[in-house]
């Protein structure tokens, strides 16, 4: 059995299930970085996991932006870090310089209706994207997914769809060169193929489910897509046929954070459990019941967000991220 304890709380507070919080290892001073937003004070945490201190404060005007989700990218050719934070309901990004928090560029009015879901980084062919998703108010107001440059300018549009995108990330397959666009939608996923602007696969089940996390399974010579959803299920996909592998039944109510531990254990976000499951047997390796503070239950109480990380002080460990609550909490395995 694997044994899991909470180590410490970080404060924090934020509602979405795509990069609520942004967890990384900056190539500047080789440490560990949490970014998230404080809505008590209104304020951008930089905080530095192992001494367990705030290295930077950035304070936010809300009328103007309140983060919501955030991206990080390395430049490593320009020996910068960039750090994306993403308003929704202002439809609006901002781009800064890491470790200054120096603001580089903001752009607004991404989406003409609705509002700006998430957004993320990507590279191509050594140049660096920025990836919008978005949510309609109404069955008339639709939009595509939109790609930009670092300076706000429109690059193309991807083909749109009658659904609400509530994840978008990329995935580049080295073996064939080529790079897809993700995105998860009301009631399936698409891949874009990059290149070509068109749709590559739809990953569609007969279950209807709102999507919530999706993650390429790469380790093996088969790819993998493996994605959670509101109906309860984890399904994985063969990535390039399209072919649905398996469905995995975890929870009646649904599934929210999923993490790959290694490339046959999935740790997953289940109301206020984590559970860790073998993607072959579908055993239910370990699980753990984090006990929400001040628990009273509803769906604005689950773990939404869960990563992975290596650190030097607790070995293999993750971060876990509750809907509501004002902590992200580490756990070591």
């Amino acid at each position: 059995m694997h044994k899991l304890v909470l180590i410490k709380d970080v404060a924090s507070e934020n509602t979405f299930p795509q990069n609520v919080f942004l967890l990384f290892k900056s190539f500047n001073d080789n440490k560990y970085y949490v970014i998230y937003y404080n809505s008590n004070n209104n304020s951008i945490i930089s905080y530095d996991i192992i001494k367990n201190v705030n290295k930077k404060k950035i304070n936010v005007n809300t009328k103007e932006n309140k983060p919501i989700c955030f991206s990080h990218y390395p430049d490593i050719s320009n020996k910068t870090e960039l750090i994306m934070t993403i308003d929704a309901s202002a439809n609006s990004i901002k781009l800064y310089n890491f470790p200054d928090f120096n603001l580089i560029y903001y752009f607004t009015k991404i989406n003409k209706s609705g509002y700006l879901n998430t957004a993320n980084f990507f590279h191509d062919e050594n140049k660096i994207y920025i990836m919008t998703s978005y949510h309609r108010y109404t069955a008339k107001n639709v939009e595509p997914i939109k790609i930009y440059d670092l300076k706000g300018n429109k690059i193309k549009e991807l083909k749109e769809s009658n659904e609400n995108c509530s994840f978008i990330d990329s995935y580049y397959d080295k073996k064939i060169s080529k790079r897809y666009i993700l995105a998860g939608f009301s009631r399936y996923i698409r891949a874009y193929d990059f290149s070509s602007n068109k749709i590559y696969k739809v990953y569609k089940d007969k279950y209807k489910s709102f999507h919530r996390n999706i993650i390429v399974n790469d380790y093996e010579e088969e790819i993998k897509l493996i994605e959670s959803g509101t109906d309860g299920y984890i399904r994985i996909w063969n990535f390039h046929k399209g072919d649905l592998i398996k469905r995995i039944n975890i929870d009646k109510e649904g599934v929210y954070g999923i993490c790959l531990w290694n490339k046959e254990e999935l740790f997953v976000g289940i109301h206020t459990d984590i559970k860790l499951i073998n993607l072959n047997t579908e055993e239910i390796i370990s699980n753990l019941n984090l006990k929400y503070s001040n628990f009273i239950y509803d769906h604005q109480k689950d773990v939404i967000a869960i990563k992975k990380i290596n650190l030097p002080k607790y070995g293999e460990s993750l971060l876990i991220k509750f809907q509501g609550e004002s902590n992200i909490r580490i756990i070591t395995k």
